[in-house]
């Protein structure tokens, strides 16, 4: 294999290894926003969204960088492609114990980003349902504030809202 495929190869592979390094990373960080969420605690949960954030932004970086370097060895493998190859096609040309791992390595992400896609979804789903809890809350305290969902004297629900007055004793 040419050398600077071969080192193309190797910069591939260890860009996917840094993706599943990432992913699993924001697994964790999913798990405990998760947690975060259950304790209603909105410094952790920002300080882990800062994170999430973080991880995102890198695991975009290395893939526009695995792309590029799909792109090089598209071009050099084929000239005339008008598509990019496939990681199945790269690990085909290369064969062997690299190829492999490649495809390996190309499953594992695939795995681990279906994972985070999921965890993602049951994050998403109990921050909602956080949301609704506290709307729910707040409504029902302002609505008691005002007098307007509290019983009055005679025991029949207040329709009207609640007068305010005050009384000066020091003149």
């Amino acid at each position: 294999m040419d050398k600077s495929i071969d080192n193309q190869i190797n910069t591939l592979d260890l860009i996917l290894q840094k993706q599943l390094q990432l992913h699993t990373s924001l697994l964790d960080l999913l798990k405990q926003k998760r947690n975060a969420i259950g304790s209603s605690d909105p410094s952790q949960m920002t300080n882990i969204c800062e994170l999430e954030q973080e991880k995102i932004h890198l695991i975009k970086q290395l893939e526009n960088k695995r792309q590029q370097i799909v792109i090089n060895v598209t071009k050099h493998l084929n000239p005339q492609a008008t598509l990019p190859l496939t990681m199945q096609d790269i690990a085909q040309y290369i064969g062997g114990t690299e190829g492999d791992r490649l495809l390996i390595r190309r499953n594992q992400l695939r795995q681990k980003m279906e994972d985070v896609r999921q965890q993602a979804s049951i994050a998403k789903r109990a921050t909602e349902s956080l949301m609704r809890h506290m709307q729910s809350i707040v409504q029902t305290i302002t609505a008691a504030s005002s007098g307007t969902a509290s019983y009055g004297d005679s025991g029949v629900m207040n329709n009207r809202g609640m007068n305010m007055s005050s009384l000066n004793l020091t003149a």
